[in-house]
């Protein structure tokens, strides 16, 4: 699997005209955290087929855990664990055994596919950050824009709905001022 990429290093560039640039960065916000949402629950789908195959989520999970530590870190985690294990009473098996080998291979399956989804869904977050950065270096305040972006997402279409109405009544009763 290689490394997720979304829109590279260089900066985001922003149409010259103001309004322009706004609905540039409305769009753009909206593709990218639709896409950071598919990341998300391709995470979820993952999982879901771990337990199908009879993994548990927390095996996938905290097998990215160790595949992110160093390997002296992952030893010293070995060793304190084979001697937690003896203190209770409990040996930790290292000969070879086939049927945990084949466990492994798929436990290392689904720890891959989830560190590249993570991975994904961390560079989705950057290039979010980028993008409001340059909104705001232009002058262009993100706030009312990913307000608008996660209101217009579907699940929180009332909230805008009612949201409008309150400043349609603010400039009816400012008029009225």
């Amino acid at each position: 699997m290689s490394a997720p990429t979304v829109g590279g290093n260089e900066a985001v560039k922003l149409p010259d005209d103001q309004n322009e640039a706004i609905k540039y960065v409305f769009q753009r916000l909206q593709k990218l955290q639709a896409d950071r949402r598919w990341s998300g629950d391709g995470l979820r789908d993952l999982l879901r087929d771990a337990k199908a195959q009879e993994v548990p989520a927390v095996r996938v999970k905290h097998g990215v855990r160790l595949a992110k530590m160093s390997p002296e870190k992952r030893e010293k985690w070995a060793d304190d664990l084979r001697a937690a294990a003896e203190l209770f009473g409990y040996s930790v098996d290292v000969t070879e055994n086939d049927d945990r080998d084949e466990a492994a291979k798929k436990l290392f399956g689904f720890v891959e596919r989830y560190k590249f989804l993570e991975a994904e869904r961390r560079l989705y977050n950057e290039e979010i950050a980028k993008l409001l950065a340059a909104a705001k270096g232009r002058g262009i305040d993100p706030k009312p824009i990913v307000f608008l972006s996660r209101v217009s997402s579907g699940k929180d279409r009332p909230e805008m709905v009612e949201w409008f109405e309150q400043i349609d009544s603010l400039g009816a009763f400012l008029q009225l001022w």
